[in-house]
Parts: C-alpha cells; sequence; structure tokens
C-alpha cells in the first residue's frame, strides 16, 4: 500500500512525470469508430502515451497496451492514455465505460503497474479484471469482476476482492463510502474472454 500511495503522489506532477509520443500499445479490435483526438482510429492504430482516445455512440474500441494489459473502451467513452514511473499506464477516465484486464505480476512486485483514474477516485491493480463508469451526474462505478483492486477515493483508501463480479459498487461523490449494487452499468464475461484471447495471442 506504501508504494501505491507513492505512485498516487506522482500522479499528481502529472504532466512532470509522463512520458509522451512513446508508443505503448496499439488498437487491437475496432467496431465502428474512434478518434485520438481529430484522427479517426482503425484495427492496429498504434497508441501513444498522452494520446485522448474517444469512441463513438454504439462503438467499441479493444486495445492492447505492452504491458500485458488488454481494455475495452465502451461507446461514448473518452479516455486519456498516459504512461508515468517505471511503466505504470494510467488510464484517465473522463466519461464512459472501460473494462480492464491486466496478466498478474509476480508475487514480489508490490507497485501497480496499471491504474484507472476517474475524476474522484484512482484504482490500482497488479493483476486482475475490473470495470468502471463514470457519468457526469453520477459516482464512479467499480466493478472488481476478479481479483484485487486498491482503490483510494476523497481521502479513503481500501482494497475491493471478487471471484465473480462480487458486490459491485458506487463510489460516493461527496463521502468516503460504498453503494452497494447487485447489477450496475452493463459489462459481461463475453467481454472479459475477448480481452484474455488478445492478452493469450500477445507476447510475453
Amino acid at each position: 500500500m506504501k508504494n501505491f500511495l507513492i505512485l498516487i503522489g506522482i500522479l499528481a506532477a502529472i504532466p512532470c512525470f509522463a512520458e509522451s509520443g512513446a508508443v505503448i500499445g496499439k488498437v487491437a479490435e475496432l467496431s465502428g469508430s474512434a478518434q485520438d483526438g481529430s484522427a479517426q482510429l482503425a484495427a492496429e492504430s498504434p497508441v501513444h502515451a498522452g494520446d485522448q482516445i474517444t469512441t463513438a455512440a454504439g462503438s467499441r474500441a479493444r486495445i492492447l497496451f505492452d504491458d500485458q494489459t488488454a481494455i475495452q473502451l465502451g461507446p461514448d467513452t473518452e479516455v486519456k492514455v498516459v504512461r508515468v514511473g517505471k511503466g505504470a499506464t494510467v488510464i484517465h477516465l473522463v466519461r464512459g465505460g472501460v473494462l480492464s484486464r491486466v496478466k498478474p505480476q509476480p508475487k514480489k512486485s508490490i507497485t501497480p503497474r496499471f491504474m484507472v483514474r476517474t475524476k474522484s477516485a484512482v484504482m490500482g491493480v497488479r493483476g486482475t479484471t475490473f470495470f468502471v463508469r463514470q457519468d457526469a451526474a453520477k459516482p464512479a462505478f467499480l466493478c472488481v469482476c476478479e481479483g484485487t483492486v486498491d482503490v483510494t477515493w476523497r481521502g479513503h483508501k481500501t482494497t475491493r476482492i471478487s471471484h465473480h463480479h462480487d458486490a459491485p459498487v458506487w463510489l460516493d461523490q461527496t463521502q468516503p463510502s460504498f453503494t452497494p449494487d447487485s447489477q450496475g452499468p452493463a459489462h459481461d464475461d463475453a467481454d472479459i474472454a475477448a480481452l484474455g484471447t488478445l492478452l493469450g495471442a500477445s507476447k510475453p
């Protein structure tokens, strides 16, 4: 947890410690349309540190990163991709939904290499599958589909552990509390399996 908090501190210094322009992944699959700024993306388009990626309504993009992480951007989703510290990838979720699958790190590694950041919370992982959604008028929604996610927001820090979509929650915007939700925004095991296929086909 100490190293996680150190990395949170580094995030506050972005862009000072952030890489920019380096190729760190690619668009593995695209259904519909997506853009990086004003540039139209396609399957096999490179993804760079600093890219601002937006999907259109009814569209979906799956991105494979070089750190053995795969994400799926749902319809009408906007993210900024940041590479910070010693290879940690951070997804700034502006709006919409992101499903992430991260290959497990060695047990000796205690610093998350992948994080999703919303307007009020940061979620860090070392090897897990989780879904985050952020809408303008609602708190962030989090479902740990499988594994462990460290969460910090509003000065509150906790760890969520799940075997299979256990206890999805909303992160309260005004106080450090979880609001349980039996279902929450849509995400499914077929998409999780598709991300797993991407990771399995990637080079170690």
